[in-house]
């Protein structure tokens, strides 16, 4: 993936040898041609002039003019043999949007249908106290108001709507960033990981690219400035709710988090993919739970009413009283640990998902009678797991058990239940209920470990202070100044032997790899192929089936 001025590209390897850069319009030109057999005006004297450009060069000299793309021609110059193309990303919020209410106007007119099979009366539209019409009628666009309260489009007009607007995003919503394949993966890989540019890349930076599937598209319509700016605005409103964890307060920045990026699309400016977006998602959840359900419970009421009295003896004080009150705390882990462990996960095989829910919903308590095969559909569908929620609350249990194991034993059976318990549960799920929404190659168990070993510091840290409540400061120390230090030179051993390899594919692998082929039009979203191929309400958001907006923020 890569971009323009202060922009983002992409870095594709093993794509298709036939160029499409300039070559569809000039074929489907001339297949209208031959067909008509009659060309425009002035049509054979412009064909004779492209045909002159493909014969002396010219066409193939514009791939390393960086006037026509600067993109292109950085490219080519650097891999003459391995460059395949680059292909710009194409805003097609606007798109997605018509496609959205043209499902909403397609149910309403099957349901209509389906209400007239069963009842034989034509069901009836209302657009004021006196007018309206035939519902029927209303959505093959034979009748009805541009203004009616059912969308005032069409299922007609909004057919063509989408195809105009389909055509005039290929045309004038290029973004900064471009997709670029090559037909090695080496040569992939030396592109996305070392420098294109001597100075400070500001021509554009390259990455590697995500998954087809998995690709967040409202990332890359905006230049690197945009992304910063996104991001630093919305960070004070998620370290407000991580520090104000409860009340009204907290439930309003909640909601006002949603208005400026819906789907946590802002959690990180900088997630090019949605398994990326997934662990940003856990990071915020863990900060969260640890700070609501751990400290919340390890301070609870009785810390507050000491605070001044620490404050006056200093911070030695409050390492006692840490230490004085952790031990006295467990008595809520365990009924936290048994609520999670007895009630959660029995209540998650009855119903593992809000699909299942929402199904009961609106099956037995719908208000209209009549059910069609999209609403079957839809009731029916399986939902994808939600790997940065789920995983970034059950790690919180890491940070109980390992904080308790040395203060309150009796935590850790309850732990190991806990996660016995889980695993089951998600193996089943993940077999039978959950479906598949995108592939990230196990991108998340990084993640999983740096947690862990956070957890073994906040265990160290909350002995330490116990030690010190107890007057055994000797042992104390020792923690302090030798456990940390430990577990510092483990993280950074494991991280330059094995999380290094993940942010490329290793030069050794990418060589060994044997060319191959992959059709560029995979890296075109649905809404932009023909006849929208591919495309459901969900596509776009991380985790389908939970009901999550598919607004696109603040994005332009």
């Amino acid at each position: 993936m890569i971009a323009g001025r202060g922009q983002t590209i992409v870095a594709l390897g093993a794509l298709s040898n036939q160029s499409r850069e300039g070559g569809n319009v000039a074929s489907s030109s001339g297949r209208e041609g031959a067909e008509g057999g009659v060309f425009p005006p002035g049509g054979r004297s412009k064909w004779a002039l492209v045909r002159q450009a493909v014969f002396s060069g010219q066409v193939r000299a514009l791939l390393l003019n960086k006037r026509y793309s600067v993109v292109t021609a950085t490219f080519k110059r650097l891999f003459p043999h391995d460059f395949d193309r680059a292909i710009p990303v194409i805003r097609h919020h606007h798109v997605d949007r018509l496609l959205s209410t043209l499902d909403s106007h397609m149910g309403d007119y099957e349901r209509a249908k389906q209400s007239y099979q069963q009842s034989g009366k034509r069901p009836r539209c209302y657009w004021g106290l006196l007018c309206g019409g035939d519902l029927i009628d209303y959505h093959r666009s034979r009748g009805g108001p541009p203004s009616s309260a059912l969308g005032g489009v069409h299922i007609k007009a909004l057919q063509q709507e989408i195809n105009d607007a389909r055509n005039h995003a290929l045309v004038n919503e290029a973004t900064p960033s471009w997709f670029v394949f090559f037909r090695t993966q080496s040569a992939a890989t030396i592109a996305a990981s070392v420098p294109i540019h001597a100075e400070d890349n500001r021509e554009f930076k390259v990455h590697p690219a995500p998954g087809p599937e998995e690709v967040n598209w409202p990332t890359l319509w905006l230049n690197y400035r945009q992304r910063d700016w996104r991001h630093n605005l919305v960070r004070p409103l998620i370290l407000i709710v991580l520090l104000l964890p409860v009340g009204i307060f907290t439930s309003g920045m909640q909601q006002l988090d949603f208005v400026f990026c819906p789907v946590h699309r802002c959690a990180n400016a900088q997630c090019w993919s949605l398994s990326e977006m997934d662990i940003c998602i856990a990071k915020y959840l863990f900060q969260f739970s640890v700070f609501t359900v751990f400290l919340g419970g390890v301070l609870g009421s009785a810390i507050v009413q000491q605070v001044n009295i620490s404050l006056e003896k200093g911070p030695s004080e409050m390492l006692e009283l840490f230490g004085t009150f952790l031990p006295a705390s467990s008595n809520f882990f365990l009924n936290y640990l048994l609520l999670r462990t007895l009630v959660s996960i029995p209540l998650k095989l009855v119903l593992p998902h809000p699909g299942v829910r929402m199904y009961l919903l609106r099956r037995y308590f719908r208000c209209s009678p009549v059910l069609t095969v999209r609403d079957r559909a839809v009731l029916y569908a399986p939902v994808s797991p939600r790997y940065g929620f789920e995983i970034g609350r059950m790690m919180l249990m890491y940070v109980i058990g390992l904080a308790f194991a040395l203060v309150s034993p009796l935590l850790m059976p309850l732990v190991v239940l806990f996660f016995f318990m889980h695993g089951l549960f998600w193996r089943y799920s993940l077999l039978y209920v959950y479906v598949r929404k995108y592939e990230s190659g196990g991108l998340m168990w990084p993640f999983v470990f740096e947690r862990i070993i956070y957890s073994y510091l906040i265990c160290t840290l909350f002995t330490a202070c116990v030690f010190v409540a107890k007057q055994a400061y000797a042992p104390a120390l020792i923690l302090f100044f030798t456990v940390p230090f430990i577990l510092y030179r483990f993280h950074r051993f494991c991280f330059f032997r094995y999380q290094k390899g993940l942010a490329t594919m290793p030069l050794e692998y990418a060589a060994a790899a044997p060319p191959s082929t992959v059709d560029p039009w995979v890296y075109i979203p649905p809404p932009l192929r023909e006849k929208a191929f591919g495309w459901h309400p969900e596509w776009s958001v991380p985790w389908e089936g939970w009901g999550l907006p598919r607004s696109y923020g603040i994005a332009p």
